[in-house]
């Protein structure tokens, strides 16, 4: 087992982890190298500290473990609580393994952390997917660690099954009227084209294409557009996805101007719809809905997908007919005092409370 602590190291490991990621059974971008390293380096909070661990197998990485850490003084002793990367933009980290390789790697990280000094309290992996294999894993049971599960929010996703015409049929007759209605209003300015870019090419120019459509709008006026906001991060994000074929923008253009926009991130057997945007100018038209319609018609077309995952669970996607899967919250504590008094007991207290009771009714109703 290795820990890298400094970039140097990190980036040592980045081809492999990233063959690594796409090739889990978890097959999910944010556990890649470029998305992690990104992370690191753009949006980790001052003061916070850092390492990640690899494990190894005859030289060939099969285990990632990226942590943020946290330390705390009681008592007269040092502790620390670990954390996987969570932000805004940065979800479903947990432990990364090769396929047969989960129950070997969460052992090994889980004995590493349980001797760490100074002592750690507790860890915590941040909005796990509901497809993760370390879920199955962890609920039954890994010797030296006890964990406690809630479900903290929800990922809508679209399964890509035959055709997409049949898809269609599931959405309502007065939503896909709708869309016939703002075909034809916008279809009246002329000049109406979808486009699909593939890859790395140009990716700094599709970006500041995309921000300009989504700073346009609400978001633009309520400073959450990326422009304003996780620019540094989205930079550096989409240069490196786009060195790996790892990035898509749909466009929806009217002449020369493009008035709507997806980034999304094909990984796998699955795509991730990662940022929307829309110019407000052509809100009559539904621009942004018209678009959707382009991208998923195209990504069924494809016959490259399984799954498209949404990356959240906004409300307008229930006109979607979108299925609605829940992210955990996954509490880990060790088998030694300090994490038992202050990290198991404190846990279960808190996964059993009202507060959890309601949230989980409430996240598994709307499943």
């Amino acid at each position: 087992m290795v820990t890298a602590r400094d970039f140097n190291e990190l980036d040592k490991y980045a081809g492999s982890w990233n063959l690594l990621a796409f090739n889990s059974p978890h097959q999910h971008p944010v556990l890649t190298h470029s998305w992690i390293s990104t992370y690191l380096k753009t949006s980790i909070p001052g003061g916070q500290k850092w390492f990640c661990l690899f494990a190894f197998d005859n030289n060939e990485l099969v285990g990632v473990l990226p942590l943020i850490a946290n330390e705390h003084r009681f008592l007269g002793g040092r502790y620390m609580s670990l954390q996987t990367p969570v932000h805004p933009h940065t979800m479903a980290v947990d432990f990364l393994f090769r396929e047969d390789y989960g129950n070997r790697v969460i052992r090994l990280f889980a004995g590493f952390l349980n001797g760490m000094r100074p002592r750690v309290i507790r860890f915590k992996m941040n909005m796990v997917a509901y497809n993760s294999p370390s879920l199955d894993i962890l609920k039954r049971g890994i010797d030296q660690i006890h964990s406690c599960f809630y479900p903290y929010s929800q990922v809508s996703i679209v399964p890509v099954e035959g055709s997409y015409n049949e898809y269609k049929k599931g959405l309502s007759r007065k939503f896909v009227a709708n869309l016939r209605r703002s075909y034809s209003k916008l279809e009246k300015l002329g000049d109406i084209s979808f486009t699909v870019i593939n890859g790395g090419a140009d990716v700094r120019e599709n970006l500041l294409s995309f921000a300009a459509v989504e700073q346009s709008g609400w978001k633009g006026r309520k400073g959450t557009a990326v422009r304003y906001k996780f620019w540094r991060f989205f930079e550096e994000l989409v240069i490196n996805m786009g060195k790996r074929e790892w990035l898509q923008w749909y466009f929806l253009n009217s002449g020369d101007k493009r008035i709507a926009g997806y980034l999304t991130i094909p990984f796998g057997r699955s795509v991730f719809i990662f940022k929307t945007g829309y110019d407000e100018e052509y809100h009559n038209c539904s621009p942004g809905s018209l678009l959707t319609e382009k991208m998923l018609e195209h990504i069924f077309s494809s016959g490259k997908y399984d799954v498209i995952n949404f990356f959240s669970d906004f409300k307008w996607l229930l006109r979607w007919n979108v299925e609605q899967k829940p992210y955990y919250n996954v509490l880990i504590s060790f088998d030694n005092p300090i994490s038992i008094i202050f990290g198991r007991i404190p846990s279960a207290i808190f996964a059993g409370s009202p507060l959890v009771r309601r949230l989980k009714a409430f996240v598994m109703r709307k499943k």
